[in-house]
């Protein structure tokens, strides 16, 4: 009976194997996968050097991984089995209350200082070169300091993300720093919608909030919030933690954007085409939150003709500014924003030939904690 049990499970096993081999050979290799909203390894180009290195097995172990088939499948599956055993997350994002999920972030004291440290050097130069030049800075908190009570019961994360931002601030003291977490924290006694519950950014309802401290900080009065015309464009948005995480039944998400009487133009500068501030086509994808500023741009700008100005500002920014500079935009007559991660120019010359009034870094706390190529401001 055993003998017959334990060749029954022989055969179930070189089925499966047999199964996914055959369907490695029939499917094609898949470079993005929108699931993930990431690029996926490819199968690697043999080299000794490579092989020897250990590099080569790293690169096909990936490849495989990437590459198995109904991965979208495999990952709810485990993702449904980590919330099934009571686990608090999956593949670094918590289980959280009210069906809101969180990112875990763990601050890399290294690059975080690192990065303070450019800051300082680039205001350095900036006080001596462009005097007139105002230079502030934003860092957006993730959701977990805002809805806290929400994380599961164990995590530190709210502490540890605190006091980094904290510090960075004290480090920062010569530049002028503006913190919109107070007011964020206040409005969430009783808005649920300041972040997304299935993404790591804030909703454009957020970033109003954080709007009005920033441009009362830069010495506008801020719009009320009827100056806008807000509208859901979207009912369906599952954002990068739900992709994570792989839970079925969080989500999905409301997107509600802003729609102002003023006529602004967005411009992307790598070519210089016209193109949409809230592009729809990104709405039938999954990646939604490319609505705003069509996408992922690493150097556009807004202009705005209805305003009875000609102060510029320049917006060092990651994906947070896509939701807030339309908003920034009724204060300025153009607004430039750029993405040092993919940004090739000479940053310093370009500041030198434009002559911004103001300039604004503002990014979020998990791109800050990375290496997001801050020594380009230097450069």
């Amino acid at each position: 009976m055993n003998e017959s049990k334990a060749k029954r499970h022989t055969i179930y096993l070189l089925s499966l194997i047999f199964t996914l081999s055959l369907a490695f050979l029939l499917f094609d290799d898949q470079r993005f996968f929108a699931y993930e909203n990431r690029y996926l390894q490819q199968l690697p180009s043999f080299s000794l050097d490579d092989l020897f290195a250990g590099q080569y097995t790293k690169k096909f172990e990936k490849y495989v991984t990437d590459q198995f088939p109904f991965r979208k499948n495999w990952l709810q599956v485990k993702g449904m089995g980590e919330f099934i055993l009571g686990k608090a997350e999956n593949n670094g994002v918590y289980f959280g209350n009210d069906l809101r999920l969180f990112e875990r972030l763990t601050i890399d004291t290294t690059q975080w200082n690192e990065n303070i440290d450019h800051l300082l050097e680039f205001n350095n130069w900036l006080t001596v070169t462009l005097p007139q030049t105002e230079f502030s800075i934003s860092l957006i908190p993730t959701s977990s300091l805002i809805y806290p009570q929400a994380l599961p019961v164990f995590t530190n994360d709210v502490t540890q993300q605190q006091t980094a931002i904290s510090d960075a601030y004290i480090q920062l003291a010569p530049i002028e720093t503006i913190d919109v977490i107070p007011s964020l924290q206040a409005h969430a006694q009783y808005d649920k919608s300041i972040f997304f519950t299935t993404d790591h950014h804030w909703t454009q309802l957020g970033a109003f909030y954080g709007y009005e401290q920033i441009v009362n900080t830069l010495g506008f009065s801020s719009l009320a919030h009827e100056f806008w015309t807000w509208q859901d464009v979207s009912y369906d948005f599952y954002g990068s933690y739900f992709s994570k995480a792989s839970i079925p039944f969080y989500g999905p998400d409301t997107i509600t954007a802003a729609f102002s009487p003023s006529q602004l133009t967005y411009i992307n500068l790598n070519n210089y085409a016209i193109e949409p501030l809230y592009s729809e086509n990104y709405l039938s994808l999954h990646d939604q939150y490319g609505y705003f500023l069509n996408g992922t741009p690493s150097f556009a700008r807004i202009t705005n003709d209805s305003i009875d100005s000609d102060q510029t500002l320049l917006l060092i920014k990651d994906s947070y500014s896509h939701v807030i500079a339309p908003l920034l935009a009724e204060h300025y007559a153009s607004i430039t924003l750029i993405d040092l991660r993919f940004f090739n120019q000479s940053l310093r010359d370009y500041i030198m030939s434009e002559q911004f009034d103001d300039i604004l870094f503002l990014v979020g706390s998990t791109t800050f904690n990375t290496n997001m190529q801050l020594g380009k401001l230097m450069r």
